[in-house]
């Protein structure tokens, strides 16, 4: 296979476990802004879910999770402040290297190994602490290049650093219409601990 092979086509699968609803087991069906339906081919939308895990069990908790179609992220995207859209992609661009992880990761298509370290730090999930995954799909179909990744709390909380007041207001404004759940869930999300990017 030449290594080109690997930019187009895209390789995909079924959407796996990980990435399907915990509420219902099941694959995400519509959009959470706009409820366009997310399963016919040629819809492109992005998935993500946050977690918290706890020392000493190997377990996590669901704090959110969401689909989101790739229109609707895209004007999420162009909501954010200009000052924060190029603080997030220059912390992105002088961090992470998406052609080199491809090439390390292009012999396997298991999502548990594209997902055990952080796309910026490198390392593992905290234990005790929360992290974030995302993955991109095409209607019923998983897809592997740049997604998907995970992201750990201790980056979230350096990319809120770089958000202007704007952002942050756009964004809590968004994960207090996705999130529910247990007054302890709320209070973590309050607190800063974990926040939605797109």
């Amino acid at each position: 296979m030449e290594e080109n092979d690997w930019i187009l086509p895209l390789h995909v699968t079924s959407i796996p476990p990980i990435f399907r609803s915990y509420d219902t087991g099941g694959l995400f069906t519509n959009c959470i802004k706009c409820d366009r339906y997310l399963l016919e081919e040629g819809t492109l939308y992005l998935i993500e879910k946050a977690f918290k895990s706890y020392v000493g069990f190997d377990s996590r908790t669901t704090i959110f999770e969401y689909a989101m179609c790739m229109d609707c992220v895209q004007d999420m995207h162009e909501e954010l402040s200009v000052s924060s859209r190029n603080n997030i992609e220059a912390y992105f661009s002088k961090h992470t290297d998406f052609d080199e992880r491809r090439k390390q990761l292009k012999e396997t298509l298991e999502v548990e190994k594209w997902l055990e370290n952080c796309i910026v730090t490198g390392n593992k999930p905290v234990e005790g602490g929360e992290f974030q995954i995302y993955g991109q799909c095409d209607g019923q179909h998983f897809m592997y290049h740049d997604f998907p990744y995970m992201i750990s709390g201790e980056v979230i909380d350096q990319m809120i650093d770089l958000m202007s007041d704007k952002t942050i207001d756009e964004l809590n404004n968004f994960k207090n219409n996705i999130t529910q759940g247990p007054p302890e869930f709320q209070e973590l999300l309050n607190s800063g601990g974990v926040r939605v990017f797109v």
